[in-house]
């Protein structure tokens, strides 16, 4: 995988997890937990919408690409329940 660039766009299965909030509890990054690795949701219209699809396992559609600290970065371009 690409360290930077434009990544490469993959399909994955996972359930979305709040990853950071503010002080009131707001969540502010999102994540989709996989069997295989964890993905930070970049910040882009369609992570708002996964915000009322907290817990919930879904099918999403982005390009990936990994961030100096190896952290793998995910912007959505679409995504479904399952």
């Amino acid at each position: 995988m690409k360290k930077g660039g434009s990544g490469k766009e993959i399909t994955i299965s996972g359930y979305v997890t709040a990853l950071e909030f503010d002080e009131r509890d707001n969540v502010l990054v999102l994540g989709i937990a996989t069997d295989q690795t964890d993905y930070v949701v970049e910040s882009n219209e369609i992570m708002k919408e996964l915000l009322g699809l907290l817990d919930v396992e879904i099918e999403a559609t982005g390009t990936v690409k990994t961030d100096g600290l190896g952290t793998k970065l995910i912007r959505l371009q679409s995504f479904r329940p399952l």
